[in-house]
């Protein structure tokens, strides 16, 4: 028993039956055609999956390298220049709010660190009189900057896995973490850490020790 899937883009998705081959042998005629239905689960590797169809068919077949083929390969060109075509979109519109979402989020960091760089002042000068160098307060602000964009990626990455889930389960997409994917969003999260960490690190290194400690 199949689960139940529905209509999609007109066409029935229940009105089949799953029969083993050696079954079916039997009742079918010698000269009736015999389609194999195969599923990748990149788009990407259909051009591959394609070809190697084409060479293991070829040696059952016991085709020499001369003779043409005597079967024919064909795929959902309709259905894949539909998916192309919204990934395509898709991709183009996710990347535009990805990228006002880095600006807003970079803006935010940095507001955040200048707060806390005002109220740690006190601190600050009380690191630099017992020796802390101007590089030790810069990197340790940029850590924290850094640290609070990690922590964001994660929760965007977090986010993105379970409202992928909604057009996977409705569309019967294949579903899977892309590691590649993950680490260039990391990278992105470490590299907005240090962009908008930089000027509040350079302000809190700059701090005069001695103005440093009076403040209040």
């Amino acid at each position: 028993m199949l689960e139940k899937k529905g209509d999609f883009f007109g066409f029935n998705l229940d009105s089949r039956v799953i029969v083993p081959y050696t079954t079916v042998k039997g009742y079918a005629s010698r000269r009736r055609g015999i389609t194999i239905a195969l599923k990748v689960a990149n788009i990407a590797d259909l051009d591959n999956l394609k070809s190697e169809i084409r060479g293991v068919l070829r040696k059952v077949r016991k085709l020499s390298p001369r003779e043409p083929d005597n079967f024919a390969i064909n795929q959902q060109d309709m259905l894949t220049d539909f998916y192309k075509k919204i990934t395509g979109t898709s991709f183009m519109v996710i990347l535009f709010i990805a990228a006002i979402s880095l600006v807003v989020g970079g803006i935010g960091v940095m507001n955040i660190m200048l707060v806390s760089v005002t109220e740690r002042t006190r601190e600050i000068g009380i690191r630099k009189a017992v020796g802390a160098t101007r590089g030790q307060i810069m990197a340790h602000f940029l850590t924290e900057s850094v640290v609070i964009c990690l922590i964001g990626g994660v929760i965007g990455l977090i986010l993105g896995i379970i409202s992928a889930q909604i057009p996977i389960r409705l569309m019967g997409l294949p579903q899977g973490i892309n590691l590649l994917t993950a680490l260039v969003g990391f990278s992105f999260a470490v590299l907005v850490g240090i962009v908008s960490g930089w000027y509040p690190a350079y302000k809190a290194s700059r701090l005069n020790p001695i103005e440093a400690l009076r403040y209040e």
